[in-house]
């Protein structure tokens, strides 16, 4: 085997080597860090259901600020909202949570 095959070999070994890395690195899951635990809460849901942050315990949650007057940013967040849900409706893990802060109006 000649110098150049020889170095050709080499490097294709070390490609396949690191490509081989690079995807198990990739596929790896990893567990979020936790950042800051959620404070005691008590809200009333819109069916007047208690919601605590027991509720949020053991799921990703998507959650959103908002009033139903707002008209500045709050329709592309809500238009937003909807996608997300669309896209998540069928993974048990995941829930969507909006609230309000204005609850004398909505």
């Amino acid at each position: 085997m000649n110098k150049n095959s020889l170095l050709i070999l080499m490097s294709v070994i070390l490609l396949g080597a690191g490509a081989t890395w690079v995807i198990q690195k990739a596929n790896s899951s990893h567990d979020l860090p936790v950042i800051k635990d959620v404070p005691s809460f008590l809200f009333k849901t819109q069916d007047g259901e208690s919601f605590s942050e027991n509720e949020l315990k053991g799921k990703i949650t998507v959650l959103d600020f908002m009033f139903t007057t707002c008209a500045g940013p709050c329709p592309i967040m809500t238009n937003n909202m909807v996608h997300l849900y669309q896209d998540y409706t069928n993974v048990e893990e995941v829930q969507f949570v909006s609230i309000t802060v204005d609850p004398t109006v909505d």
